[in-house]
């Protein structure tokens, strides 16, 4: 009887405990729709993620796969919503697999995945929504440029005049034959879409901007003009002047006038767009993710650059868009979703600012002023709470008064390089501001100009700075024809003894054109992440913390912590889609290294620790990182490569993920573990950590952080600058930074890491001791010792062993010139 009893119980518990669980798993799921229902998607994840942990049965599993995939979907977090899609791929039967793909297909798109999106779609039969296959198979080929092809999937979607996707297929392939030049044919399809949709939906207004546009291009101004007026009128009374679509509308307006040879009327429009535009980013970015701020920004940035062509009219409204156009992301770097979570009162402000924008974003006419107004009181009592959330839009609103404001004396100046499409080219030039004189903007050249330039080997200027070879960059780095065709223009009324503070653009963010050959050599020439860094007041830290990494095993995990959840592993993701054989070789002589640049901090008094092999974790450069002053990161780097972003801008308007922030990152511990491991590593951090996980670090503390590793500076140039390490670095917070531009030789990195910090010891300014360290190496003469791994016949193994050298006459730029400093003002 006791037996049975007991068994009772026992089952009795089992039953309360699996109803326990079902409930929490309902609560938390539930509440994680509520969120999303009213815009709160940080906060509805939060309540997903826990949902997926105490999910026990498969319908559970599926239905917070599901939502999870949305609600990162939602907040254009494209990797881990296709990890969850994927997810359900696998648990799904045949048909409802179909849907995931359709669903998978968008998030393709919208990360570059086109051929992907083919392989899927094309042999997919009875489709459960044949428009969406067919259009997105035609987006698919309209990005690879395949536009014959992409036009073929428009006319089957086109055959079926009842279908939903029918008038948003013909303004898509009204829009390819734009692009294809095919301008009456485009007129045509857009003139039909137009008539089509609804007097009350945007969408008409939306295909009459466009129109317009094609009717422009076409020499047919008056009714341009007549149509994207009507586009606008319909626009501001309905979605009202802060919306996207009036927005774009307006700066369409402006290209218009433009083209029309009507400037005045142009500069008057394209400021009024930008202006909006900078005022939008100002009071939207704070409610935004990461990602959400990325990807919004790498569709509009090339939409603010048209104001560029306007050249010489107006340099001082010029430097204003160049002084925001590119360093929007670098500035907006605080993530208040996170910061306010801190305290529940600011949680819940925050929320409900979320939510009452939310609203007045799909609001009618007569209730979206109230629902602004609220959300404007909200945010003073923000302002008055939470005093970052001022200085953050302070920040977005900085200008070209603050900077020429910030210019000490009539011997500094301000350069923004910009880069620009007009006359269906790309084109460099430069605006530059000066203390007490007017803004100026000197054209430089054509994109072909300087990308196809042919050095004295015979190789391109863009071939020499993707190889990074010995003989490339000495031709490089040592042309003074290309030097002058740079710096000439913006030198010409330079005064001696000047300092040129220059923020780069398209090829110069991978270009160390500070360190090429010109005949200055009284001029400081200064790389800033932006001309908003002059106006910041100058860090002043009683933190004497320094880290140094260097010799790390890379097939060590042991060191690595299991966490609750599943970690961020987008890193060894990217790189496993990309390589099949990625194997990080150890790097001996960084020991060396890192133990003389710790000898000579310990002696001016840091607080220095040194972590070598398998301690050198991302769960330990995570935390401990943050806390520094100083740090010197000895390790590999990557960078998978350099694109033309020229197709960018030929896309405006197009909503894609900005993914190139995954496509650098730094190697650390156990990293070659990661790559072979399988799904029971997703608890375990994967020892890369990208340019896009560094950017949500607080490193704020950090005065200068050096990567002392190959191609550390480089990244795929994005619409925003370099999407590399910089970019994510100084999102961060990190003052001034440290990076190499190509390959960097073992000894001549060793002695510029190892003078740098000791001329930085004895009070050289950032600027001075990287200058000093750079010569010691070119003049350098004499023996070294380093670890040379090399085969062994009698062992059939690569044995390490020590070796002396004799180093003399390092002139090539190829040792000297690779670091580049970033802020390196004081």
């Amino acid at each position: 009887m006791d037996a049975v009893k007991t068994l009772l119980v026992a089952t009795l518990i089992m039953f309360c405990s699996s109803l326990a669980a079902q409930n929490s798993f309902q609560k938390l799921y539930s509440n994680g729709q509520d969120a999303a229902r009213r815009g709160l998607h940080a906060k509805a994840l939060s309540y997903y993620l826990r949902a997926e942990q105490s999910a026990k049965k498969n319908y559970e599993k599926n239905r917070v796969y599901q939502a999870l995939a949305d609600c990162y979907k939602s907040t254009s977090d494209y990797i881990h919503a296709i990890d969850y899609y994927t997810k359900l791929l696998s648990v799904y039967n045949a048909e409802n697999r179909k849907k995931v793909l359709l669903n998978l297909s968008d998030l393709w798109l919208l990360t570059g995945q086109y051929q992907k999106v083919i392989d899927s779609l094309k042999p997919m039969a009875d489709a459960p929504d044949e428009t969406v296959r067919l259009n997105n198979l035609a987006a698919a080929y309209t990005r690879l440029g395949r536009l014959d092809e992409a036009l073929e999937f428009f006319d089957l979607v086109l055959k079926n005049p009842l279908s939903l996707s029918y008038k948003i297929a013909l303004q898509n392939k009204g829009y390819v034959l734009w692009q294809m030049h095919k301008l009456s044919q485009a007129d045509s399809l857009l003139s039909l879409a137009v008539s089509l949709f609804p007097n009350t939906d945007p969408n008409r207004y939306v295909c009459l901007a466009n129109l317009a546009k094609v009717q422009a291009d076409n020499g047919d101004y008056d009714n341009a003009i007549k149509n994207i007026e009507s586009a606008l009128q319909w626009l501001k009374v309905n979605l009202g002047e802060k919306h996207f679509d009036y927005l774009v509308a307006l700066r369409k307006k402006a290209e218009i006038l433009r083209d029309a040879g009507r400037t005045g009327d142009a500069i008057r429009y394209f400021k009024s767009f930008f202006y909006k535009e900078r005022e939008y980013v100002s009071e939207n970015f704070a409610y935004m993710t990461e990602n959400e701020r990325l990807n919004f920004w790498h569709s509009q940035k090339p939409l603010v650059d048209q104001c560029f062509a306007l050249e010489n009219a107006d340099p001082e409204f010029l430097f204003d868009v160049a002084v925001f156009s590119k360093s929007v992301l670098t500035q907006a770097n605080i993530n208040f979703a996170a910061a306010v979570s801190k305290d529940d009162n600011l949680q819940k402000l925050y929320d409900k600012i979320v939510e009452t924008k939310t609203l007045a974003r799909t609001a009618s006419p007569t209730d979206r002023p109230e629902l602004l107004s609220e959300s404007e009181a909200l945010e003073k009592q923000l302002t008055e709470r939470f005093p970052d959330f001022k200085h953050f839009v302070a920040d977005l609103l900085t200008d070209g008064k603050d900077v020429k404001k910030a210019l000490k004396t009539d011997h500094e100046f301000a350069v923004e390089f910009v880069y620009y499409r007009k006359g269906g080219a790309m084109h460099y030039a430069a605006v530059v501001m000066s203390k007490n004189a007017s803004a100026k903007f000197v054209p430089l050249c054509s994109q072909s100009q300087i990308e196809g330039f042919v050095l004295a080997n015979g190789v391109t200027a863009v071939d020499a700075i993707k190889s990074g070879s010995s003989a490339d960059i000495r031709a490089l780095y040592t042309d003074t024809i290309l030097s002058s065709l740079i710096w000439d223009g913006i030198l010409a009324s330079t005064p001696q003894n000047s300092t040129l503070y220059f923020v780069p653009d398209g090829i110069f963010y991978n270009f160390g054109i500070e360190n090429i050959n010109f005949q200055r050599p009284d001029i400081r020439i200064i790389r800033l992440s932006s001309s908003r860094v002059l106006c910041k007041p100058r860090k002043r830290s009683d933190n004497n913390t320094a880290l140094i990494i260097g010799g790390l095993d890379y097939n060590d995990a042991s060191f690595a912590k299991l966490h609750d959840t599943p970690t961020d592993r987008s890193g060894s993701k990217m790189l496993g889609m990309l390589y099949s054989d990625v194997e990080w070789k150890p790097l001996p002589n960084t020991i060396t290294e890192t133990d003389t640049v710790s000898h000579i901090l310990k002696h001016a008094g840091y607080k220095t620790v040194s972590i070598s092999r398998g301690g050198g974790t991302e769960d330990f450069v995570k935390s401990f990182l943050p806390g520094c002053r100083l740090a010197l990161l000895s390790t590999h780097g990557y960078s998978c490569g350099y694109r033309d972003i020229v197709n960018d801008y030929n896309l405006a308007d197009s909503f894609t993920q900005d993914s190139t922030m995954l496509l650098s990152g730094i190697v650390l511990s156990g990293a070659n573990v990661a790559l072979r491991s399988d799904s029971s590593g997703a608890h375990i951090e994967d020892g890369y950590i990208t340019a896009l996980e560094i950017s949500s670090m607080n490193l704020s503390q950090i005065d200068l952080i050096m990567l002392s590793a190959c191609q550390t500076g480089l990244g795929q140039v994005s619409l925003d600058g370099s999407a590399g390490l910089p970019r994510g670095l100084k999102k961060a917070g990190a003052n001034s930074v440290v990076v190499s531009l190509w390959e960097v030789n073992d000894f001549s990195t060793r002695i510029f890491s190892t003078c740098f910090f000791e001329y930085l010891c004895q009070g050289k300014s950032k600027y001075d001791a990287l200058r000093m360290a750079q010569n010691k190496v070119k003049y350098y003469d004499g023996e070294v010792r380093l670890q040379v791994s090399e085969f062994s016949q009698t062992r059939m193994a690569n044995v390490t062993t020590e070796k002396t050298f004799r180093i003399k006459n390092m002139i090539n730029p190829y040792f000297w010139a690779p670091f580049i400093i970033i802020d390196g003002i004081d």
